[in-house]
């Protein structure tokens, strides 16, 4: 029997069909059944980035310019240091030891001058003091004619310590009191032996 054309156009279709849902099918089964490709995640390498060293700016270094030296100068002197004006003497004689040396007797004996420079300006009434202490008591007191002399003792020795000086009509001293006289009982032959004394006076210039 002959099937119109539209049913073997419907058949036709229906068997296409069919043939395409059955390789779409086999597709399918096939692709199932393959093993299915493991996918490899691929990770960038990490190459690490080298530190950057910072370098420190050099330092400033403070250059001050030389400092400048000032010029030397001499070395100013000072002045020498005023001299303080002489003491005035206080007295109006001076007194002067001459010598000491040995005799037949024990005595001290001089001359009061005006002028220590002139022989011939003795002072003559000039009253003179002997003692065995600087300011001590009197042992005795003379007046001078153109010298003095005060005999301790004649025909040997009397040794001690004697000191001489002038003194104004008061009998206040008006003179250095005399070096220290040490009378000693050494014989001539003895160095030192002081058994004869000379002390004079001079007067001060101007009194």
């Amino acid at each position: 029997m002959t099937l119109p054309l539209r049913a073997r156009r419907y058949a036709l279709l229906a068997a296409l069909i069919s043939l395409t849902l059955a390789c779409r099918t086999s597709d399918l089964v096939i692709a199932q059944l393959q093993p299915t490709p493991t996918r490899t995640r691929v990770l960038p390498t990490f190459t690490p980035t080298p530190t950057q060293t910072l370098t420190p700016p050099p330092t400033a270094t403070n250059t001050r310019p030389p400092t400048a030296r000032p010029t030397a100068r001499p070395t100013a002197i000072p002045p020498p240091p005023a001299q303080a004006a002489p003491t005035a003497f206080p007295y109006v004689y001076h007194a002067v030891l001459q010598k000491c040396e040995h005799a037949g007797d024990t005595f001290v004996k001089g001359s009061v001058y005006a002028d220590r420079n002139n022989p011939n300006s003795k002072i003559v009434g000039a009253l003179i003091v002997l003692s065995s202490g600087p300011d001590g008591e009197r042992v005795d007191l003379v007046r001078t004619t153109d010298s003095y002399t005060f005999v301790l003792r004649s025909q040997g020795a009397l040794p001690g310590n004697f000191f001489v000086w002038v003194v104004d009509p008061s009998l206040k001293r008006i003179s250095e009191i005399s070096p220290m006289i040490s009378f000693n009982g050494k014989s001539p032959s003895e160095p030192g032996a002081c058994w004869a004394a000379i002390v004079d006076f001079w007067k001060e210039p101007g009194r």
